[in-house]
């Protein structure tokens, strides 16, 4: 959809007369601060801090309320700027002054208090020892460019690597509308040869996660509608959960599983209590570290607090998406365990700076390399993460838009159990 001042105004005024006086109050100093705070940036005073709300940047330029016209002429004079944290300031597509941002931000407040019911039913699935896994995080912004659109590059390396199961952790863009969800996801997601899953993310949840659940029949079948699941074998329990649904603040930045005694936390204390000795993945749209691995969230601690309360470590590895970053954290992290940002499905996205301190102590690696985009200069590679499990061993290893191999590790969990019990011997001796 592409929007004009005309519609956006109807949209914006049917969304005003949803709300409270108070939750108006809030909404327009939020808008106020994002125009504000866009017009700093694009005149070059870039703060530390960015907005976190791209949805409101353009909101007051559509409605042609109070000084619009400062984004609109600084743009004319100004070229696309990188943030602190990755994201391109400019107009172009997924951008962060991209009009269609705006649509997000009617669909949220349209549908904050109109979710869908939870989806219950959650299943646990078996899976072979020996398996071929490929995720990719905020991937949906369909095929814009046709063949050239980064999401396509993604989809058809991943197809290449003939993986069994593929597993979306989040973000259909712009907003999860039924359109988007069909056209940006559905029809073009590359299937796994024995199954495809899906999380949802904070985007889907502006359209209240309707339209979501509703493709899951055709998408993802053997989620059996839930938006929340389990993959086992002898060795590994994958286990990936909603943190979208319960998310708190603003555009449901802030992920959460809900409540200890709610539909999703009782399952994992289900399936916790079946694991045996299997080692544990933790697969959330929403990140357990900020991007410079220095902070916890709320969301780690709600996991990990059901973790030790069922007698387990921290889980092995944790991936997830949100960040629009490729990111690998290591054990030194506010985390103390090994967790991947892979929110670099599709979205264009450039050096985040905050990562420079972190890397040789909280990050192992983090993307830098230049996509060569001529139409997005500052862009730098989009990719996907191939999880293979063969017995004990895992090797991690993440994938360019053009196939190359960009980071790659490998354990063997085994060996490194009997290199423990080694070490224990000798400390006895």
């Amino acid at each position: 959809m592409d929007l004009d001042n005309k519609s956006f105004r109807e949209k914006w005024s049917q969304v005003k007369d949803q709300l409270t006086s108070t939750e108006i109050d809030k909404l327009e100093l939020l808008v106020n601060k994002a125009h504000q705070e866009a017009c700093a940036i694009l005149q070059g005073n870039m703060p530390a801090k960015t907005i976190s709300y791209p949805e409101l940047i353009m909101v007051k330029t559509l409605l042609g309320e109070g000084s619009p016209l400062k984004i609109t002429q600084a743009l004319k004079h100004s070229k696309s700027k990188v943030d602190s944290k990755g994201q391109i300031w400019g107009n172009k597509k997924y951008e962060q002054l991209d009009l269609e941002w705006a649509s997000s931000a009617a669909n949220y407040f349209k549908y904050k208090n109109n979710k869908a019911p939870f989806g219950k039913n959650a299943q646990v699935i078996s899976i072979p020892d020996d398996v071929n896994i490929a995720i990719a995080g905020d991937w949906g912004t369909g095929y814009w460019r046709e063949n050239d659109t980064p999401a396509k590059k993604v989809a058809v390396q991943m197809l290449g690597s003939q993986p069994d199961y593929t597993i979306h952790i989040g973000d259909t863009y712009y907003s999860g509308t039924k359109g988007e969800m069909k056209d940006n996801l559905v029809k073009i997601w590359p299937k796994g040869k024995s199954g495809t899953f899906a999380i949802p993310g904070n985007h889907e949840m502006y359209c209240g996660n309707h339209n979501y659940y509703a493709i899951l029949p055709e998408l993802c079948p053997l989620q059996k509608g839930a938006s929340y699941f389990a993959l086992q074998n002898k060795n590994w329990l994958i286990i990936a959960l909603d943190s979208a649904y319960y998310a708190t603040g603003d555009f449901y930045n802030v992920g959460s599983i809900g409540s200890k005694e709610g539909e999703q936390a009782v399952w994992l204390k289900n399936v916790l209590g079946r694991t045996d000795n299997r080692k544990i993945i933790i697969i959330t749209h929403h990140q357990p570290v900020d991007l410079s691995g220095k902070v916890v969230s709320n969301l780690f601690g709600e996991v990990n607090s059901i973790l030790i309360e069922n007698h387990f470590d921290s889980p092995a590895f944790w991936y997830f998406g949100h960040e629009h970053n490729a990111v690998v954290y290591s054990d030194l992290s506010a985390i103390d365990l090994p967790s991947r940002c892979i929110g670099h499905g599709a979205i264009p996205y450039g050096i985040a700076s905050d990562l420079n301190v972190a890397i040789g102590d909280t990050v192992i690696w983090s993307e830098s390399e230049s996509a060569n985009d001529p139409e997005y200069p500052e862009r730098v590679l989009n990719g996907y993460l191939s999880l293979l499990l063969n017995g004990t061993s895992i090797t991690e290893t993440l994938f360019s838009e053009n196939g190359d191999l960009r980071w790659t590790q490998s354990i063997d969990f085994e060996d490194v159990s009997l290199q423990f019990q080694n070490e224990k011997e000798l400390k006895l001796e």
